[in-house]
């Protein structure tokens, strides 16, 4: 299933930098840059994937182990009977 979404996803990426092909100026500091818009679009969907794989501490956490569901009225009685 995730792959397949994947998959959708991708495949937008690539259909909306095909059609947004115009050269576009980009500005940052003092720099100046002028690209097709379908260039900054895959090199910001790269980036993007690049900062998710170099972050995987979000999908590796360990979950929380199951929380005790006796109240401690309960506790006691059974430790008392």
């Amino acid at each position: 299933m995730i792959r397949l979404l994947g998959l959708i996803v991708v495949s937008v990426v690539v259909v909306f930098t095909a059609q947004n092909t115009e050269v576009v100026e980009l500005r940052f500091l003092s720099w100046s840059f002028e690209m097709s818009r379908a260039v900054v679009v895959f090199l910001a969907f790269c980036s993007g994937l690049l900062l998710g794989w170099l972050t995987p501490w979000r999908r590796r956490r360990e979950p929380l182990p199951p929380a005790e569901t006796a109240l401690p009225e309960d506790r006691e009685r059974s430790a008392g009977a």
